[in-house]
């Protein structure tokens, strides 16, 4: 077997020091990065938790709105089923007092 070349495997060796320094480097900026963002994580919570809590307050705005338009509409409808009674009664009162054709 050759001779293994010291010199070759030093020059390998500096390559992997390289590598790990550039390995090190991306891990220390990624746990930045990482930290960062999970300092951001509460505010963007509470931001969401506001946010909801606005559209929460806009919809029951709403349904109260609709509440109150369903009201209006039983009452149409109950006037409308009052006079109707009224108008048929009102119209039996005028045939019973019509004179009857003969046949």
């Amino acid at each position: 077997m050759g001779e293994i070349s010291l010199d070759f495997l030093g020059e390998q060796m500096k390559g992997m020091q390289v590598d790990l320094r550039q390995v090190r480097a991306d891990l220390s900026r990624l746990e930045a990065d990482l930290s960062r963002l999970e300092a951001e994580i509460p505010a963007i919570r509470a931001e969401m938790a506001a946010g909801f809590k606005a559209q929460d307050a806009r919809f029951d705005g709403i349904d109260a709105r609709f509440a109150g338009i369903d009201a209006q509409f039983r009452q149409v409808s109950e006037t409308a089923a009052t006079n109707l009674a009224v108008i048929l009664a009102a119209i039996d009162d005028l045939k019973q007092r019509l004179p009857q054709p003969k046949a």
